[in-house]
């Protein structure tokens, strides 16, 4: 068993995670790794994360180490992205970025055994569900951006909070954030899975089996997912964003799965009654816009949500705007900005 105040040493991951990038996806992508050759600051106009500021605030007053741990083309690139993070957060991260994904759990070890520490006093905290379950795996504590919201806003010390309400008002005068207006009278699509539900079954963000899923299908038939906590954070974001229509836009392995989920709904989001669950084999963003040519809805007003890369990827290139989680990490602050 783990608490924030047992860790020792807590490396972030740089892209979606520190960074909420304005532009990521299709060709967005393409020009941010251009950029990385031509010593350009494509990231200059992209955001912090004002509640993970927060949480490096409450680390650093517990002494605690941070480091990023990015991925990075070349050495140049990662003092480049350390220099951002000093700009944006305030604080001088150690640099432990790599070279290919699969390199941090290799430097987690070099960390631990350099600094002598046991494993889960070390976290991760990345945006990637690969990388996160090969550190749990190795015994490290791993989390999500969304996981240490959730953990800041419900588990963290909240008299430190009050002690610093005027330096926490002042962030949210310094930053922006994903616009409500951008929301208001849309038809917003929301993802399941690391979206509206913590991405987390058995103790594990990935199938034990195997698979690509976080769940294997014995825990499927165990009901697992009836055990998943919601998303506070985001139960409160779609409780004020003034949305036309919410609607859930999820996958699902078996008909067991399609069921619980709907009865999870029920209990955590029962303002949501239209809901597309539909099979693993279906594109999410064809699924869309299937729905919007019956419903007679213009692309214009609607919106998707979720935490995959790809799937946003692709939901960009038909024609629909598409907002990664990390947009919405700070929607309770700017609604007090708003208050």
């Amino acid at each position: 068993m783990w608490t924030v105040d047992n860790l020792k040493v807590v490396c972030f991951d740089f892209d979606d995670t520190l960074c909420i990038h304005s532009e990521r996806v299709d060709k967005g992508m393409f020009k941010y790794l251009c950029s990385m050759h031509a010593d350009n600051d494509y990231w200059k106009d992209s955001e912090a994360n004002l509640q993970l500021k927060l949480f490096m605030d409450y680390l650093h007053t517990q002494g605690t180490k941070m480091c990023l741990i990015g991925g990075v083309d070349s050495f140049k690139e990662a003092e480049r992205k350390v220099q951002w993070v000093k700009e944006k957060y305030g604080y001088s991260l150690e640099n432990c970025c790599v070279s290919k994904q699969e390199l941090k759990v290799v430097e987690l070890k070099a960390i631990a055994e350099l600094g002598g520490f046991y494993k889960k006093q070390i976290a991760l905290v990345d945006d990637m569900y690969e990388n996160l379950h090969s550190a749990e795996c190795e015994g490290f504590v791993a989390l999500s951006p969304m996981q240490v919201v959730n953990l800041f806003n419900y588990s963290m010390n909240v008299n430190f909070l009050n002690k610093n309400l005027n330096h926490c008002e002042q962030l949210i005068r310094d930053y922006e954030f994903a616009s409500q207006d951008e929301l208001r009278g849309k038809y917003i699509f929301w993802d399941i899975d690391g979206t509206l539900a913590e991405y987390r079954f058995n103790g594990h963000v990935s199938d034990p089996e195997g698979t690509n899923n976080g769940m294997s299908l014995k825990e499927i038939d165990d009901g697992v997912f009836l055990k998943r906590k919601p998303s506070y954070h985001m139960q409160l974001v779609l409780s004020t964003c003034g949305a036309k229509q919410n609607i859930v836009m999820g996958h699902c392995q078996v008909q067991k799965e399609m069921d619980d989920k709907q009865l999870w709904l029920d209990k955590y989001y029962q303002s949501i009654t239209e809901r597309l669950l539909v099979s693993e084999d279906k594109s999410k963003a064809d699924t869309i816009l299937q729905y919007c040519k019956d419903h007679d809805i213009s692309l214009q007003n609607v919106i998707f949500v979720d935490d995959t890369i790809p799937f946003l990827r692709e939901a960009e290139r038909k024609g629909i705007k598409s907002f990664h989680i990390s947009s919405f990490l700070d929607w309770d602050f700017e609604r007090r900005q708003k208050c």
